[in-house]
């Protein structure tokens, strides 16, 4: 009986070539989860400091301006030339005989 402690055994077990498809998922997950850790930290940190600023101060308001009359008639004298030269394109004849009719 002879017992050799040496001896490799033989493996036949395929060795994979190709890059193992689980590693890189676990990095994946791992950079997304830390990064919406991160997200969170920097959304509270911004609503904490943003939440104290007051921005309504008089500064801010705007008061609305009453409308002048001659701004109105104005606006409508250009809608009116507006209107009657749509009306003149509409009533000309047309001038071009379509051959496809």
């Amino acid at each position: 009986m002879q017992i050799n402690f040496l001896k490799k055994g033989t493996s036949f077990k395929k060795k994979r070539l190709a890059p193992d498809p689980y590693f890189y998922w676990k990095i994946i997950v791992t950079a997304l989860f830390v990064l919406t850790i991160f997200s969170f930290g920097f959304g509270y940190v911004m609503f904490t400091e943003t939440k104290d600023d007051i921005i309504t101060t008089d500064k801010y308001i705007t008061k609305k301006q009453p409308i002048e009359k001659e701004k109105i008639q104005k606006v409508i004298e250009y809608f009116s030339i507006r209107d009657k030269k749509s009306q003149e394109i509409i009533n000309s004849t047309l001038r071009v005989v379509d051959p496809s009719l």
